[in-house]
């Protein structure tokens, strides 16, 4: 199942352009910045609770929690409207969180 990671990836990239466009160079960059370490953080705990060795089942999610940190810190330069929706930079990141945990694969973890 790798289409919905594929979709949040595209719109993440439209969003950064757009506000990159709209509001400046940081609010794109942060914007792509916290998309792609949302769904790094969601894949890695994936795998390495999943498919991992002991050692990678302890500091999968530590280092996982690091990076999604990381994430929300950057996420607080952008927020997000999609269909009159109005999302935070926050929010936005967490659904690619929740949206890559649920739908990577042991292929796309490898």
């Amino acid at each position: 199942m790798f289409w919905p990671i594929s979709i949040y990836l595209l719109l993440s990239l439209a969003i950064a352009l757009t506000g990159w466009l709209d509001a400046g160079f940081t609010v794109g960059l942060s914007a792509i910045g916290t998309s792609v370490l949302s769904i790094s953080a969601g894949g890695g705990l994936k795998a390495s609770l999943l498919w991992g060795d002991k050692a990678q089942k302890i500091g999968g999610p530590l280092i996982a929690a690091i990076v999604m940190a990381l994430a929300l810190w950057i996420s607080r330069g952008f927020s997000v409207q999609l269909s009159g929706y109005i999302l935070s930079g926050t929010m936005w990141g967490w659904i690619g969180f929740v949206i890559c945990f649920v739908f990577a694969s042991k292929k796309l973890a490898s």
